[in-house]
């Protein structure tokens, strides 16, 4: 049976839409969920109200990943982008809830739960560098594309960090 999907054109096309899309909604949601107005929220994060109402236009779509890490950063909450197969694509589509749209920062979870987040993550080994740089040791870490991922327990990287 043929699929939309089976077209590439339309398969790009979802895709960037879905992105656009998607950063729009859920700046939208985070700013809702926070009871702000855009110039709030603007001057929450940094940003004057007219890049707020340019951010959460769904038909925008120049936004940098800079300014979103900056934004994660701000409201303390994550921020993920990676490229995927397209039935992956389809499966977050399908599934996006309220939560998804507007998560709560890392203090909120962390008071919810009663206790320090300690989720156990695979780590890449360009990623690996990433927070060997960010933790100021120095990495001499040869970055292969075929280095195996490496796994690291979060939370005792997030207590040395705020432990000295």
């Amino acid at each position: 049976m043929k699929s939309k999907f089976d077209d590439r054109e339309f398969r790009h096309a979802f895709v960037s839409a879905n992105v656009k899309r998607g950063i729009a909604y859920q700046l939208r949601a985070l700013r809702n969920a926070k009871k702000m107005n855009q110039t709030q929220f603007g001057e929450l994060i940094g940003k004057p109200q007219p890049v707020i109402c340019r951010l959460e236009n769904p038909n925008y779509g120049k936004v940098s990943v800079q300014t979103l890490i900056e934004i994660a950063n701000t409201l303390d909450v994550g921020l993920l982008v990676k490229f995927v197969p397209h039935d992956r694509v389809l499966r977050e589509v399908g599934r996006l809830s309220q939560e998804e749209l507007a998560p709560h920062s890392y203090e909120e979870v962390k008071r919810r739960s009663h206790e320090q987040p300690k989720p156990e993550v695979p780590v890449t080994t360009a990623a690996k560098g990433s927070l060997d740089l960010y933790l100021g040791r120095s990495s001499k870490l040869g970055y292969s594309e075929n280095s195996p991922p490496t796994k690291i327990e979060v939370h005792h990287v997030a207590e040395n960090t705020l432990n000295g």
